[in-house]
C-alpha cells in the first residue's frame, strides 16, 4: 500500500506537469495557427489572456467532470483563484517592493475581476451550481470577451504585452509547431484525467476528502503558469502585468472553467469548499479591492497576504 503511494503521489507530480507544460506548448501552437489563418494580435491576445495561463484548471475541470466529481472542479477553481490572490500577488509585492495599479487596470481588468467574483459568490450561495446559473457564468464571459474585441481602444496592459511577443513570431506554420501543439494536447488531457486519478487515490490513501488535496496542492500546481508570468513581468518592471495577469485568470476560472462545464452537468461544492473556500475567497477579493482602490500594494502587504493563505492553508487541514 505504501509503494502504490507512492506510486500516486508520483503520477501526481508527473500530471501536473504534463498539465502546465502541456498548456504551454497548445497556446505556443494557438499563437502561430491564429497568426497563419490571419488573426490580428490583438485578437489573438485577447483569447490567450482568458484562456492561457488557465488551461490546467479547464482540463481538469473537465477531466473531472467525466469521472463524477464535480467537487473537485469547483475546490480547484476556488483554490487557484485564492492562491492567485494572496500567494502571487503576494509574493509579487515582496519582490517587487510595491506593485501599482494603473488606471488601465482600474478601468478595465479589476470591474471585471469583482463583477465575476460577485457573480459567481452570487451563485454558488447555496453549494451548488445548476444549468441556469451555468449560463449566467457562461454568457457573462461572452459579453466581456465580445466588449475586449470590439472596444481596442481599452487594451489591457496584458493584451498588450501578449501582443509585443506575438509581433516577433512568424506566419509560417511547421510542421515542427504542429508537433509541438498536438502532444501539448495528449499532455494536456492525459495530465487531467490522470491528475483527477491521483486526487482520488492519494486522499482515499489518507481517508480525507478529495477537496482536501485539490484546495491546496492541485490550486497551487494549476496556478505555476499565472505566477511564472507575473515573475516573468517583475523581472521586466512590468508590475502591472504582474496584477493584470491575476484579473484576467481568475475572472476566466469563475466564468469560464465553471462556466462551460455546468452547462452539462450541474456542479457541486463539497462542504469544505463551501464552508471554508467561499468565505476565504470573498475575503480575499474584498482585501484586494481595497489595495485596488488605494492603487498600491507594498511589500508589508504582500506578507500580510501570505499569511492570509498560511491560515487558509491550516483551516483547510483542520489544524484551526
Amino acid at each position: 500500500m505504501i509503494t502504490m503511494l507512492f506510486v500516486w503521489i508520483g503520477i501526481f507530480i508527473a500530471s501536473l506537469f504534463g498539465l502546465v507544460k502541456g498548456s504551454e506548448w497548445v497556446m505556443r501552437g494557438a499563437e502561430r495557427i491564429g497568426i497563419h489563418f490571419g488573426l490580428s494580435r490583438f485578437t489573438i491576445g485577447v483569447l490567450i489572456v482568458g484562456v492561457g495561463t488557465s488551461l490546467p484548471e479547464f482540463a481538469s475541470g473537465i477531466a473531472s467532470l467525466l469521472h463524477g466529481t464535480s467537487e473537485i472542479a469547483t475546490a480547484n477553481v476556488i483554490g487557484s483563484n485564492i492562491f492567485n490572490i494572496l500567494v502571487i500577488i503576494g509574493v509579487s509585492a515582496i519582490i517587487g517592493k510595491k506593485l501599482v495599479v494603473t488606471k488601465d487596470l482600474m478601468d478595465s481588468e479589476l470591474p471585471i475581476f469583482i463583477v465575476a467574483t460577485l457573480i459567481f459568490l452570487g451563485v454558488a450561495y447555496d453549494g451548488k451550481i445548476i444549468f441556469i446559473e451555468s449560463l449566467l457564468l457562461f454568457a457573462a464571459y461572452l459579453v466581456y470577451l465580445l466588449h475586449t474585441l470590439r472596444d481596442k481602444d481599452e487594451e489591457s496592459p496584458v493584451v498588450a504585452e501578449i501582443k509585443s511577443d506575438i509581433k516577433s513570431l512568424k506566419p509560417k506554420l511547421t510542421s515542427g509547431v504542429l508537433v509541438a501543439f498536438f502532444l501539448g494536447l495528449a499532455g494536456l488531457l492525459a495530465g487531467a484525467k490522470y491528475l483527477v486519478d491521483a486526487v482520488l487515490s492519494i486522499s482515499g490513501s489518507f481517508g480525507v476528502a478529495p477537496e482536501i488535496l485539490t484546495l491546496l496542492a492541485v490550486a497551487a500546481g494549476t496556478s505555476i503558469p499565472e505566477l511564472m508570468m507575473s515573475l516573468r513581468a517583475l523581472k521586466e518592471g512590468k508590475s502591472d502585468i504582474a496584477i493584470g495577469n491575476v484579473f484576467g485568470s481568475n475572472a476566466f476560472n469563475l466564468l469560464m472553467v465553471l462556466g462551460l462545464p455546468g452547462l452539462f452537468s450541474t456542479l457541486s461544492l463539497s462542504p469544505i469548499s463551501y464552508t471554508i473556500g467561499l468565505p476565504t475567497l470573498a475575503a480575499a477579493t474584498f482585501i484586494f479591492l481595497i489595495f485596488g482602490i488605494s492603487k498600491k500594494v507594498y511589500s508589508w502587504e504582500g506578507y500580510m497576504l501570505l499569511l492570509l493563505f498560511v491560515f487558509f492553508a491550516l483551516q483547510v487541514l483542520g489544524l484551526v
